[in-house]
């Protein structure tokens, strides 16, 4: 299941669901996030599959990629700050930018494992 529609579905019929996100994303955050994307391609489906499709998940949400955490911050900052028992999140802004010349100040060397694309998705 990879339509993040069919995958909010699932999750917002789940009369039985007491995950984290089944509290924090809100039928408005979904609206706004779901045709959201990070640098790396990863979307609102890929954050959320694993709680939809495990619905006793205590957490159900996670982060896709370094830069989830900024764009899809309206509901992983709540769920953080929920499962944390924090008031606030002050978490800094990713470093991992694998194109050094789109983002210089790249401090991870990271080389592509999957050159061919055949193995990675």
């Amino acid at each position: 299941m990879s339509n993040v529609d069919a995958l909010w579905g699932k999750l917002s019929n789940a009369t039985d669901c007491k995950s984290l996100l089944k509290r924090n994303l809100t039928p408005d955050l979904f609206r706004k996030l779901k045709g959201l994307k990070t640098r790396f391609g990863g979307t609102l489906a890929d954050c959320i599959r694993s709680g939809c499709m495990n619905l006793d998940s205590g957490c159900g949400i996670y982060a896709s990629d370094p830069d989830a955490y900024t764009v899809f911050a309206p509901v992983l900052d709540k769920v953080i700050k929920e499962y944390h028992k924090v008031p606030a999140v002050n978490h800094p802004e990713p470093s991992f930018f694998p194109d050094k010349r789109k983002h210089p100040n790249d401090n991870i060397n990271f080389p592509n494992l999957d050159p061919s694309g055949t193995h990675i998705v």
